[in-house]
């Protein structure tokens, strides 16, 4: 085993063991266990959950668009339709990355210590 897989290893079997585990279970389903919850990691954690399966839909309506552009008869109405599914995901994916972008600086702005007051 070479010294990068033993310090990956190494995390897991420094652990308290099956005891400490146990203990832990049992105080989860106690319902005695207390932590803290912040909600900007909650809030980042969803975002960065929601963003690859938005792209991925980006993603789909870009080929339907493509579908429409390829079977186009002439008359242009599927062109046309092609047109306005491409327009309204890049508006969709620009808002999308806007209020990414957005959460992330606020979020960003109130775990920095820029917004730690110290007299």
């Amino acid at each position: 085993m070479n010294l990068k897989s033993e310090n990956k290893i190494k995390p897991m079997l420094d652990g308290g063991g099956i005891n400490t585990g146990l203990v832990q279970s049992q105080q989860i389903w106690d319902g005695t266990v207390s932590h803290s919850v912040d909600v900007g990691e909650i809030i980042v954690g969803w975002t960065n959950f929601a963003l690859p399966f938005i792209a991925s839909l980006a993603v789909l309506a870009f080929v339907a668009a493509g579908y429409y552009y390829i079977i186009d008869t002439g008359n242009g109405m599927m062109k046309d339709k092609g047109n306005k599914i491409i327009t309204w995901t890049m508006v969709g994916m620009t808002v999308v990355l806007l209020a990414y972008s957005a959460v992330k600086l606020i979020i960003d702005y109130f775990n920095s210590d820029a917004t730690r007051l110290t007299f």
